[in-house]
């Protein structure tokens, strides 16, 4: 997956990038990384996410089985998706697959459809030397 930068606020501020057809507000993570260094087609999404809520908020906030993020402010988003994998639990939001804790350890979550509120999403990008 290749992303674009369009624009940027600066380090640890709001920047927007196009992944697809999508442009998405994240932030900054990666501007302090020298362009020569930066791997456009290798990007690391990470997020923060304030809220507790319970397992049945999280496991039946996705009713039609999306896949997509959905903005909400600058940064922040719902996430809907579909747990690939536990330990930690990762899940598939479509445009972005994040590891999104160690809530269970139960391999029948595989599969599960599920929603993520994301107060904050970051980029930073791999780096080659």
């Amino acid at each position: 997956m290749e992303v674009e930068v369009l624009k940027t606020d600066g380090y640890g501020l709001l920047a927007e990038v196009r992944v697809g057809d999508q442009i998405l507000g994240v932030m900054d993570d990666f501007s302090m990384i020298p362009a020569e260094y930066m791997r456009k087609t290798e990007p690391e999404f990470s997020y923060l996410g304030l809220e507790e809520y319970s397992w049945e908020q999280r496991f039946s906030g996705n009713p039609h089985h999306d896949k997509k993020l959905v903005r909400t402010g600058d940064w922040s988003y719902d996430a809907y998706g579909q747990i690939v994998s536990i330990k930690p639990v990762v899940a598939d939001f479509g445009l972005v697959t994040l590891e999104i804790g160690d809530f269970t350890n139960d391999e029948r979550c595989i599969g599960e459809w599920i929603v993520e509120w994301i107060d904050r999403l970051e980029l930073t990008f791999r780096v080659r030397m």
